[in-house]
């Protein structure tokens, strides 16, 4: 569900975006659409590293997906039950349409069972696992199209290309733009799968409690350390009227409607 919709969905939102809305700024197009399709805020910031978008487009993506994912958790779940949708299929719809891991989860526990619970965790998980690639293949996208690249930017001199083969002078302009935080995610991930493995429950819960804290602190310093160097004046002239939350809106349900279709088939039309 989530590898399958997304990148489609992302395409879409960026393209309809830029071509339809016509938002003026390209940067801020692929960001919002991003995080809108793959995890929120999280992708949204990888993404904002990757191709070096001002900070005031990155705070008007995350406060968009943010306000319109708080009505999502509500909303979204009470609508498939409402249409007599499998409640399995339901909690695919979730992990693969709503924004945030911890919005997904508390959606999910609307619905009162333990395997649409955990087939919601488990798309979102998957879901989480695009962060990287998609801000790699946004970073060398945006390479090519500014002329194979600024190496200004990108501290490579011009004797270089003269010196090392291109391809290497390529994939140093991706190094130098690709978000390292992205690393350090998939190193925990790797660790916490591994300690959970090799230790008792108890003190796998210990530690999933301490780390949840953790995270929960030093995402309220990251969107501090955003929020503080935000210039608000800027920030409202990014808005370009109600374009942003047009191009949100549709995009939005786009993802929606995409999901809905591949987890049918997925968790429904394919197991009976």
């Amino acid at each position: 569900v989530g590898w399958v919709v997304t990148p489609v969905a992302i395409t879409f939102m960026y393209m309809m975006a830029t071509r339809v809305v016509k938002l003026e700024s390209s940067t801020f197009a692929i960001v919002l659409s991003c995080g809108t399709c793959v995890c929120g805020a999280s992708a949204a910031t990888a993404v904002a590293g990757a191709i070096a978008a001002p900070k005031e487009e990155l705070t008007l993506a995350i406060a968009l997906i943010t306000i319109f994912t708080t009505f999502q958790i509500l909303l979204v779940p009470y609508i498939g039950m409402g249409l007599g949708i499998q409640k399995q299929v339901i909690g695919a719809w979730l992990g693969g349409s709503i924004d945030a891991t911890g919005a997904v989860v508390a959606s999910a526990d609307i619905l009162d069972d333990e395997r649409a619970l955990e087939t919601a965790s488990t798309v979102k998980i998957v879901q989480n696992a695009l962060i990287g690639i998609v801000a790699v293949v946004v970073t060398i996208i945006w390479l090519e199209n500014s002329q194979g690249g600024d190496m200004e930017s990108t501290n490579v001199k011009a004797e270089d290309v003269g010196k090392f083969a291109k391809v290497k002078v390529y994939l140093k302009q991706v190094w130098m733009k690709f978000p390292k935080f992205i690393l350090g995610f998939l190193l925990v991930s790797v660790l916490l799968t591994a300690f959970k493995e090799t230790t008792n429950n108890d003190k796998y819960a210990s530690m999933k409690m301490l780390t949840k804290s953790m995270s929960q602190w030093w995402f309220t310093l990251g969107f501090t350390s955003i929020g503080i160097e935000t210039v608000l004046q800027q920030m409202v002239a990014k808005m370009e009227g109600t374009k942003p939350l047009f191009a949100y809106c549709i995009g939005q349900l786009f993802d929606l409607l995409m999901t809905l279709l591949f987890a049918w088939i997925a968790f429904d039309l394919m197991e009976s």
